[in-house]
């Protein structure tokens, strides 16, 4: 029985239909590639998403958020250049108050991002032709210790969620102290989007022993840590002012 072999079958295709599938298979790959990744842990430094370097006059700009939460698309602002002139046509109540977005450059700068303003943001020109300009996903992390306080000598579960889980990155508890490496009185749990590190007869050093890492192919992408109180004795804790 005759085999057509792939290169006769690519030569009879038309040239048009040839470059259309190159396209296709090539679009998502240049796409993943032109988006930005940053991490920042819950509460961390301020993050500045830039615009574009040179801006044409007459034209609209418009930044869209795509939150990790699942929460629907969300235009943040729309800001219109006239000449030399900027105009800022933000819908109110769109714009968290961490926030800002510089019209004279469109950047969007986050003051201590939370952990809820992780996702993907899109810089568009909408006018005279629509095409974006710039695009970051930035993932939030979230450390978390329960008990907050716990006794010594109690266990403890420190917990470390990242916004958005992708397939080729990672999550990891590891002690910060090379030496302990090695610690028998721990134990790792991965669920969906967090990992679980579960420490039995906590000492006063595991307070500010644990770090959570991001890897992706053996690299660190980021680290948050998993830092506690250890308590020394059953105290009651009361609110400032009261005694």
């Amino acid at each position: 029985m005759y085999k057509m072999r792939p290169r006769l079958l690519c030569s009879s295709l038309p040239a048009g239909l040839m470059f259309s599938v190159f396209v296709f298979l090539l679009r998502p790959v240049s796409t993943q590639k032109n988006r930005n990744q940053m991490y920042f842990s819950d509460n961390g430094d301020e993050i500045v998403l830039n615009g574009p370097a040179n801006a044409e006059k007459n034209t609209v700009f418009v930044w869209e958020w795509n939150p990790h939460s699942g929460k629907e698309i969300r235009i943040l602002t729309t800001v219109r250049r006239t000449g030399g002139y900027w105009i800022n046509e933000k819908i109110d109540g769109n714009l968290y108050p961490e926030m800002k977005v510089n019209t004279s450059t469109l950047d969007l700068t986050i003051d201590k991002p939370t952990f809820k303003l992780a996702g993907i943001f899109t810089l568009t020109q909408t006018e005279p032709i629509k095409q974006i300009l710039k695009q970051y996903e930035i993932f939030g992390m979230k450390v978390e210790a329960s008990p907050q306080r716990p006794l010594l000598g109690s266990d403890v579960t420190l917990s470390c969620t990242i916004s958005r889980l992708s397939d080729t990155v990672s999550l990891h508890w590891r002690p910060m102290d090379s030496s302990q490496q090695n610690r028998s009185n721990t134990d790792q749990i991965r669920l969906d989007n967090t990992v679980y590190l579960m420490v039995r007869h906590v000492t006063v050093e595991d307070g500010n022993l644990y770090v959570c890492e991001v890897r992706e192919n053996g690299n660190i992408l980021h680290t948050s840590n998993g830092g506690f109180t250890v308590d020394k004795c059953k105290c009651v804790h009361l609110p400032l002012g009261i005694k």
